[in-house]
């Protein structure tokens, strides 16, 4: 596992530069195009525009049991698919663009939050397959930005567009400190896209 405060100081940016991507490629949707799949399975541009806000959402409320004391995961991993729908089937019936903006908002909100904080503090996370049988603050913050590059490439794909982060060694190295297993092929973003299950060669 990653020195906490290392992964932290790293992870942030990256944190940062996703949220600000996914909003980027947003600006460039027609309003038909939120209609349109995702390359995320089964989601249109518009669900995984409510997605990323039920994300962002969910991670403050792991903060607030954080600082409640509450280091136990808030539920299990196979329950996220689950999970997943029923927070996204209980987002109000708002527009692409408004489901953004409100993510931006949580999302950095979530990041001035994380970066006021100690980094070493043990964080409850739904456990999967991960080495560390405890996770902290700062190598969360690590590994997660992924959800938001990964995502922004899923929204991209919507309209034709291929997204790519500015330093996709960060994130894949913020993968590698959960799963050290993972054996980069080709460049760091192609194998942080396979490993995430998009299919790309």
């Amino acid at each position: 596992m990653a020195n906490a405060r290392d992964a932290s100081e790293r992870g942030l940016p990256a944190q940062r530069d996703g949220i600000d991507a996914i909003a980027q490629i947003a600006e460039r949707f027609e309003d038909p195009d939120w209609h349109l799949p995702s390359a995320c399975e089964g989601w249109s541009a518009l669900d995984l525009a409510g997605h990323v806000l039920t994300v962002a959402d969910l991670w403050h409320h792991m903060v607030d049991r954080m600082e409640a004391g509450e280091t136990s995961p808030p539920f299990g991993w196979e329950d996220f698919p689950e999970r997943n729908a029923t927070a996204l089937t209980a987002l109000p019936a708002t527009s692409g663009p408004e489901r953004v903006t409100t993510f931006v908002h949580r999302a950095h909100e979530w990041v001035d939050r994380v970066a006021a904080l100690d980094p070493d503090q043990p964080l409850g996370v739904p456990p999967q397959d991960i080495v560390a049988s405890q996770i902290t603050l700062g190598s969360f913050i690590g590994a997660s930005a992924n959800e938001w590059h990964v995502h922004a490439w899923d929204l991209g794909c919507a309209i034709g567009e291929h997204y790519q982060p500015t330093d996709p060694d960060a994130l894949l190295d913020g993968l590698r400190s959960w799963w050290p297993q993972l054996e980069p092929r080709g460049d760091s973003w192609r194998t942080v896209l396979r490993w995430q299950g998009r299919p790309v060669t």
